[in-house]
C-alpha cells in the first residue's frame, strides 16, 4: 500500500449506464490518475470529500488484466489542508 494525492471526483454514469468505479482520482492538470474502488474505506462517506484535494492509501493494480485503466484498492481516505 502506498499514498496517493490529487483532486476526488465523482462521476457516476457515461451514457446512462452505472459506472463499477463512480470515483476518479484526478491530478493537477485535471487528468485521471486512477480510478478509486471505495468499497475497503471504513466509517468514511466519499461524498464529503467530492472535488477536493485529498490523499489516498491503497494498492494501485489495473482494472483487470492488461488494461491500461488503474484503480486504487482504497484503505484510508483523508482530506489535504
Amino acid at each position: 500500500h502506498r499514498n496517493f494525492e490529487g483532486t476526488l471526483v465523482l462521476k457516476p454514469r457515461k451514457l446512462g449506464f452505472q459506472r463499477d468505479f463512480p470515483f476518479q482520482l484526478l491530478n493537477s492538470r485535471g487528468k485521471r490518475l486512477a480510478y478509486i474502488d471505495i468499497n475497503e474505506l471504513r466509517a468514511v462517506d466519499p461524498l464529503n470529500f467530492k472535488d477536493k484535494k485529498v490523499n489516498i492509501l491503497g494498492k494501485l493494480e489495473p482494472i483487470k488484466e492488461g488494461s491500461d485503466d488503474l484503480v486504487i484498492r482504497a484503505r484510508i481516505l483523508r482530506e489535504i489542508e
